[in-house]
This record gives C-alpha cells, structure tokens and sequence, in this order.
C-alpha cells in the first residue's frame, strides 16, 4: 500500500507509517471509526466522517501533494503513533442531526432541481425522462386569454351622446369600455387604481368626462391623499383623483347633478355626505341632520337637484331640499330597521318615488317621499333589488332580484328581472336567455330604451326587445 506521508510502500495490513506514525488512508475504511466504507461515499454512515475532499485530501494535503490548502484532522491526540486507540471526537447524537439535515437539504435541492426539469420540458411540450423513471410525455398547457375579464360587473354607464359607447366598472380589474354596443370591450385603466369600481358616471354636459367611484380605496382615505372619487377627463383613457377634502373610509354612493355637472355628492357609511362644487377638486361635509347614518344610495331629483334623497341601512330614507346642507327623515309609512337597497325618480314627474327594499318588498311615493304605500307586486322574497325607470315612459320600471338563501334555484324560484309597464301595480318577467342570477346593475339606452343592459357576474348581457330576450 502506497503511504503519502512518506511516500513509501507499506505491507496492505498496515495501519500507520512505521516513519512518520500517521495513520495510512485506506480508500476501504472509515479514518475515524475504523468502519468499511465504500470509496465512493462522501460520509461515514457510522461516524458521519467526511470521507472524499476532508480526511484523503488532510492526508495528501500533509505530504505536500495536489497542492492545495491544508487541512487538519480532529482527532484526540496531538500524535498519532503505532498501535494507539483513535478516540472518536464529537457526541453521536449531533453527527447523526448533521446527517438528517444533510439530507434533508440534498432532497430540497433534488426536488427543485426535477421542478425546474420538468417545468422546462412542460413549457415547450418535451418528453421529460427521469433517472429510473419511465419517459413521460408532458403535453404543455397554453391558455390564450379572449378577454378583457374583469370579474363582477357592479356597474354600468351609457354616453348620452352617442349610446353604442359603454363603459363598466368592475370588480377589481377598474373600467371597461365599448364602443360597440358591447360586442368588443378594451380596459380603461390608466392611472386608475381602483379595486372595486361600484359608480359609474357620465358628466350629462360633456359625456367624455366620467367620474368612478371607488369602494376599497376609499380605506386610504384617513391617510394623506384619499383615492375614492376618480376623474377622466377624456373618455376614460387616463384617470385623476378628485378626492381632495374627501376623507371617508367607507364611500357608498355617488350621485351627480344633472342640470350642474360639476356639482357631486359623495355618500359614505356611517360619515354622511361630502359635496363637491368644482367638478371632485375639492369635498366638504354636508351632513347636518345625518350623525349615525348608515348611506348607501343617493337620488337627485332631476327637474329640482338641489332635492336629494339618501337610502339609509336600517333607517329609510332621508331627504335634503337645500342641495345637502341639511337633512331629515322621510320615511312614513316604512317599515322600522328595513334596508333601503334601491331609490327611483320618475324622471318626468320628480314628485314620484320607488324604494326598493330588503327584505323583498318596493315601496311607492306619490308626495316627494313623505308617506310610502306598499306595491303588492308578489315577487318573490329577494336579496337585493335594482331599481330603474324608463327614462321615457315614466310607468315602466325594472326591478331585477336574487335569492337570498339558495343562488342555484333561479329556475324554480323565477327570479332575476322583472318588468312593470303600470308603474309598479303589476309585473311579469322577462329573463329570457339570462344565464346569471348575480345581476349587479341595469342600464336603459337613453337614446332606445327597448335596449337594456345587464351587469353580472359573468359579464354584460344585452336585450333588445324591451327586456323580453
């Protein structure tokens, strides 16, 4: 046996150099324990000793061989001499974590190396083969988006000017537009950092000026720059806030003044209402006679706007005269804790109200809201209620519901959208071909109202009979 200590040839039993008393490597045997081992392995399964690149190299590194940076050998004695007892250093309990966790790291590594094999193959659809593993043929899988997509469509806007532009707000994804009645729909988002666009408006003077409101960064609001009410100002290609002096967490509602476009009003929960004179540059509050309101929807009266009217959770409705300055109760003849879920102005006769409610009901106003009478409309118990009137034949109204317990029996429990031509005395269905029963908003073409507009959760669906398809 060759020794690298001396450099000599010693008999294949030897277990030290008879010059120099160090122990001889043998390729066979653990240096440590004394144990078999094969030449191969990288550690002692019995000690945990390092055996290739630690204790060979120590031994070869000694004799001035390979060059390379010396190493020392831990052992119990300063030196080693023929015949001594190799005392073994360290507690077996931490050689043997040491080995666990080496393994335990050897598998990660293994295993992301395989992912990253495999994946690569799957991208270009490759026959993957691995070691001992029969050739497995991994079929790549492309999806092509024919979008846009953007979740539940809360909300929908219609150009007065030219009605074949549309625009939707969504949840999560900002604004959509179309320029086709809705057959192809591109995403209007620059500068928008909206997450859940629930209003939509349309400046009525200049139809390329939108406004959105958006519900969840409205949470932003008690920093410094509160990001609720957003402004474009050119058909929604870019987007502002106009959220200045609006320091709401909770934004609900939005509502504009029809005949004064640059007059808005910001309805929040539990925080009243803020206005705005200057087109959202700048808020101030409006909440005198709304400590403790809880508002979710705003009505401007379109003939009067300085007359307003708030729906209230848990507390009717409220009504102002003097363009939100002040507010009061006007909420006779409802029921006490109901839920106002929609408000309805007769677009040519302002003095006529509808309110739709949770749970399941819709209420009429024939005095600007100062006693509300019942519709026995019988439809069915609901959980949410829209609310629209033709903006030209004031006795036609739509009314879209949901169920509250059971989503999956819109076949059996005949809900979705419902139509009365009688100003709410009677009402028929007209859900033909609707697929969805989450139907979030209803929007009228101004310029022909027997086509209407559905936003769902699976997308816009259009009627172009009055509803009936």
């Amino acid at each position: 046996m060759y020794c690298s200590h001396c450099n000599q040839e010693h008999p294949e039993d030897a277990q030290f150099c008879p010059a120099t008393g160090k122990k001889i490597h043998r390729p066979d045997v653990c240096p440590q324990c004394d144990q078999p081992v094969h030449p191969n392995w990288q550690h002692c399964p019995a000690c945990g000793r390092k055996l290739i690149g630690t204790e060979m190299d120590s031994n070869l590194q000694e004799s001035g061989g390979m060059g390379a940076r010396r190493m020392p050998i831990r052992t119990s004695a300063a030196i080693k001499k023929p015949g001594t007892i190799k005392i073994r250093a360290g507690s077996p309990i931490i050689s043997s974590l040491i080995i666990v966790m080496g393994g335990i790291c050897s598998l990660i590594i293994m295993a992301a190396v395989v992912f990253f094999v495999i994946w690569n193959g799957a991208s270009q659809g490759e026959v993957v083969s691995l070691p001992g593993e029969p050739t497995v043929t991994v079929i790549s899988a492309v999806w092509i988006s024919n979008g846009p997509e953007g979740g539940n469509i809360n909300t929908l806007a219609i150009d007065p000017s030219a009605p074949a532009t549309l625009y939707a707000g969504t949840d999560g994804h900002g604004v959509f537009k179309s320029t086709d009645g809705g057959e192809s729909w591109i995403t209007v988002n620059s500068g928008l950092e909206a997450g859940y666009v629930s209003t939509l408006l349309i400046d009525p003077a200049t139809p390329t000026t939108l406004y959105a409101l958006d519900t969840t960064s409205g949470f932003y609001a008690f920093s410094n720059e509160s990001r609720s009410v957003y402004k474009s100002m050119d058909g929604g290609e870019t987007w502002n806030t106009a959220s200045n002096g609006l320091k709401v967490r909770m934004p609900c509602a939005l509502a504009i003044d029809p005949l004064i476009p640059s007059t808005l009003y910001v309805g929040a929960s539990y925080e009243g209402v803020f206005k705005s004179t200057d087109g959202g540059e700048n808020w101030s509050a409006a909440n005198n006679g709304l400590t403790g309101v809880d508002i979710r929807m705003l009505a401007i009266d379109p003939l009067t706007p300085t007359t307003l009217y708030a729906g209230v959770f848990q507390g009717g409705v409220f009504k102002s005269t003097d363009g939100g300055e002040n507010w009061r109760a006007a909420s006779s003849g409802l029921p006490d804790g109901i839920i106002v879920t929609s408000l309805a102005i007769d677009p040519l006769t302002p003095t006529t109200l509808y309110a739709g409610i949770f749970p399941g009901d819709v209420y009429k106003s024939m005095d600007s809201g100062l006693n509300w009478s019942e519709l026995d409309i019988r439809l069915p118990y609901s959980f949410q209620n829209i609310l629209v009137i033709n903006p030209v034949g004031q006795t036609t109204l739509y009314v879209v519901r949901t169920n509250n317990y059971d989503f999956n029996n819109y076949a059996e429990d005949s809900l979705g959208v419902f139509k009365s031509t009688d100003g709410g005395e009677s009402w028929s269905e007209i859900g033909a071909g609707l697929t969805d029963i989450f139907v979030f908003t209803l929007a009228i073409d101004p310029a022909a109202p027997g086509i209407l507009y559905l936003g769902t959760s699976r997308g816009v669906f259009k009627g172009t009979t009055s509803g009936g398809n």
